[in-house]
């Protein structure tokens, strides 16, 4: 896929949240840009955890963050309207790591 392709795809993993009661370690959310909604109002994370990916180690550790990597968010790319230009390489990294899906055997 070229980045042409990939500039502003709603589809695309903006973000790790991480799932703060989960029964595994280091679960965390792919969340695209339109996780978050007006003032007071956010997504029940933990009511998805079906779709979090449970990681062998913390993903806070990994080399694909942008920014602050101390907190429950993860961030691929910035908030601008383009994709970073190493986004493709960023997320690569991320997905090189071992995980799995919830229920899953971490690879």
């Amino acid at each position: 896929m070229k980045m042409h392709e990939l500039r502003n795809a709603e589809w695309l993993p903006y973000a790790l949240v991480k799932i703060k009661d989960a029964p595994y370690e280091h679960c965390w959310l792919p969340v695209n840009r339109d996780y978050e909604r007006p003032e007071g109002m956010r997504w029940d994370y933990d009511a998805h955890i079906a779709d979090a990916m449970v990681f062998s180690r913390d993903p806070r550790t990994f080399n694909c963050w942008i920014g602050d990597t101390t907190g429950n968010y993860l961030y691929l790319y910035d908030r601008g309207d383009d994709l970073a230009a190493d986004y493709a390489e960023r997320l690569e990294r991320l997905l090189s790591e071992r995980w799995c899906f919830v229920g899953g055997s971490v690879v």
